[in-house]
């Protein structure tokens, strides 16, 4: 069976300025090592995984190809760009995705599952349970982290769940939250995601919200919510960069 996972990196990390004006934000360094390279060697260790698309805009495309350089041959990296300069031009997360999920079916050999990873989300524990329970199944799965009884109003994509973990309605960032799950933009996806991507951006769906995707297609076919058991850092602005670096500098 061959993997393939798409990194989505193409954002402009605006409110991590002035450190994003030269450096996209997951080629920012943390313990030691770029983000986007924490999610390599994490990617690294999946059964299977022969390929991997980071997708990213033209602004730091040189950047990113000497990061390309330094990294091992297996399994091989691709660098795809949106061609966007600009972060008002930009197609929006779930547009980037479908371009990552082509951008992988174009290249040999064909792949039967895909991570999705976003290119500023770090986890802390390993990838191929997940993979596993989506083979089981043969349902995507989506990373879900349990926020407790004070979930901030406004702040996350809202999950409920029934009792096998099956995805029962998605909220996109509700301001009366009433389930502690959050959707992370972290998914294992079939072959068929080619498909739904297209389905969903031809209705009319949100090109920059990949969790209404989620609940798209969680409205069409058994979407599994599996739990983030271990630590999980989402860097968006300078206080939550700070805190990703004090955990790995430990």
């Amino acid at each position: 069976m061959n993997v393939g996972a798409v990194v989505l990196a193409a954002g402009f990390g605006t409110r991590l300025a002035p450190l994003t004006i030269d450096t996209p934000k997951p080629l920012l360094v943390v313990g030691g090592q770029p983000v986007a390279s924490h999610l390599l060697a994490r990617l690294g260790q999946v059964d299977g995984l022969t390929k991997i698309v980071v997708v990213v805009n033209n602004c730091h495309l040189d950047q990113w190809h000497r990061w390309q350089t330094d990294l091992p041959s297996s399994p091989h990296v691709h660098i795809v760009s949106n061609g966007v300069t600009e972060n008002e031009s930009r197609p929006g997360a779930v547009a980037d995705l479908a371009l990552g999920i082509r951008a992988l079916a174009d290249r040999a050999p064909a792949v039967e599952w895909t991570f999705v990873l976003a290119g500023d989300n770090l986890l802390d524990e390993p990838l191929q349970p997940h993979l596993d329970a989506a083979r089981s199944t043969q349902e995507p799965v989506v990373l879900c982290r349990d926020l407790g009884a004070h979930v901030p109003a406004g702040r996350f994509g809202e999950i409920t769940v029934n009792d096998i973990g099956i995805i029962t309605r998605f909220r996109e960032k509700p301001a009366n939250p009433q389930s502690p799950l959050a959707a992370t933009c972290s998914y294992v996806l079939a072959t068929t995601a080619t498909d739904e991507l297209a389905r969903f951006l031809d209705s009319g769906g949100d090109a920059d919200s990949p969790g209404e995707f989620i609940g798209w297609l969680a409205s069409n076919r058994p979407v599994r919510a599996r739990p983030i058991r271990g630590h999980y850092h989402d860097i968006g602005n300078h206080q939550t960069l700070a805190l990703a670096r004090a955990f790995y500098e430990q």
